[in-house]
């Protein structure tokens, strides 16, 4: 549930994404209700979760699943997905 800085090509490019599923996990979608190794996971932080649907993936070791909160947009419309740890420069603060 982190927000998280996430470098996407260099430094010249960064998201704000929150950590959605951690490393060797299972997440997916299935309309708009986030699951992670099968499980429903409560997201109170999000105010609309949308209809998002994506299948089932699973992370490897070194990566990190993020997306944005503004779910009622379709998901085609968002970057969001696997990251390497890498990639994340930091956590905000809020």
């Amino acid at each position: 549930g982190d927000i998280v800085l996430i470098s996407m090509s260099g430094r010249g490019s960064m998201y704000m994404k929150r950590v959605l599923a951690l490393p060797g996990e299972r997440v997916s979608f299935m309309g708009g209700q986030l699951f992670i190794n099968g499980q429903p996971v409560n997201e109170e932080y999000l105010r609309d979760r949308g209809s998002w649907t994506m299948p089932e993936m699973s992370l490897r070791e070194d990566e990190y699943f993020v997306a944005g909160d503004n779910r009622k947009v379709d998901i085609s419309y968002h970057t969001l997905g696997a990251v390497y740890r890498g990639d994340i420069l930091g956590r905000l603060l809020l």
